[in-house]
């Protein structure tokens, strides 16, 4: 779906867009790109870290200022109550990793289940 296009509401017939009351809204960038850079703000996280701004510059070819602005309104969406608009859409509670861990090897897939596993039990009472 087409992000700048208008839709319009069938009972007041006010225009809107996707994004319209949202914190992304105004903005320039498709929503696979703030999702892409929500997952990396939240793999950070993981590790009790930040990317740096001019790893964020770099990697996606903006402005200094516009890495700013975007890692600071991500961050805070992601700390809203369940996550935010972006948090709603990604899981954010994930365990920390040690600070060493690779994404997508066994050991971390291994680490997850496990946590998985114990979560489900806290559920049911078990542990």
């Amino acid at each position: 779906m087409d992000l700048r296009k208008l839709q319009v509401c069938r009972k007041c017939k006010k225009q809107f867009s996707l994004k319209s009351g949202t914190d992304l809204h105004g903005s320039h960038r498709g929503l696979k790109f703030y999702f892409g850079l929500a997952e990396e703000i939240i793999q950070y996280r993981q590790r009790n870290d930040m990317p740096t701004l001019r790893m964020l510059q770099d990697k996606h070819g903006m402005a200094y200022a516009t890495a700013i602005k975007l890692r600071s309104k991500l961050s805070a969406d992601l700390a809203k109550f369940h996550g935010g608009l972006l948090g709603r859409c990604i899981c954010v509670n994930f365990p920390r990793l040690p600070q060493d861990m690779v994404f997508g090897t066994d050991t971390h897939l291994l680490l997850l289940e496990r946590e998985m596993q114990r979560r489900r039990w806290r559920e049911l009472g078990i542990e």
